[in-house]
C-alpha cells in the first residue's frame, strides 16, 4: 500500500502508521514483558513472555477483544526468559535464556525438550552462549536460536 502511495507521488512525510496498521486492541499483563510471538488463524493467539518466567497465551477475536487462554510457569529456566517462539500450528513454543533453549507443548504445558547453549573452548568448563532471538523453521520440525556471538544454532 505505501508503494502505491509513494507511486502516486504523495510526500514520504504524509504517510502515516495508521495507513498501514489498525488498532485492534490493548493487552495489559500484570509482570513486565521480556518477549512475544503471535499467529493468525481463526482468532489471533499471542504467547507473552514475563520478566518472572510465566508464560500467557492470549486469543484475540474482533469485536471480543482479548481473553486469556492459559497461564503456565516456565520451570526450568533458571534466568529469564529472553525470547519465545510460536510454531506455525500453535502446538509448540520455544522460550530461550541463559545457557537453554526449551520446546514446550502449549496444550499440556510440558516441556517437550530441553536444549544446551554452551559452546566447548577446549576448556574443562562450557560457556553459556547468550541468546536473543529463536523462530521455528517451517515444519516445526527445528528451531533456529540466535546468539550476541552472531552465529546462528539450529
Amino acid at each position: 500500500k505505501i508503494r502505491s502511495l509513494l507511486e502516486d507521488g504523495l510526500p514520504v512525510d504524509a504517510i502515516k502508521a495508521s495507513d498501514e496498521f489498525e488498532l485492534l486492541g490493548v493487552m495489559r499483563c500484570v509482570h513486565k514483558i521480556k518477549g512475544f510471538a503471535f499467529s493468525r488463524g481463526k482468532a489471533i493467539r499471542l504467547a507473552v513472555a514475563s520478566a518472572t518466567n510465566v508464560v500467557e497465551v492470549h486469543s484475540f477475536v474482533r469485536d471480543q477483544g482479548f481473553s486469556l487462554s492459559s497461564t503456565f510457569n516456565m520451570y526450568g529456566h533458571v534466568t529469564g526468559i529472553r525470547s519465545i517462539a510460536l510454531s506455525s500450528d500453535d502446538a509448540l513454543t520455544c522460550t530461550i535464556s541463559k545457557g537453554s533453549a526449551k520446546v514446550w507443548n502449549v496444550s499440556t504445558r510440558s516441556c517437550v525438550r530441553a536444549l544446551p547453549l554452551t559452546k566447548s573452548d577446549k576448556k574443562p568448563k562450557s560457556t553459556a552462549m547468550y541468546a536473543l532471538c529463536c523462530a521455528f523453521l517451517p515444519g516445526n520440525a527445528h528451531v533456529v536460536v540466535g546468539t550476541k556471538e552472531g552465529t546462528l544454532l539450529l
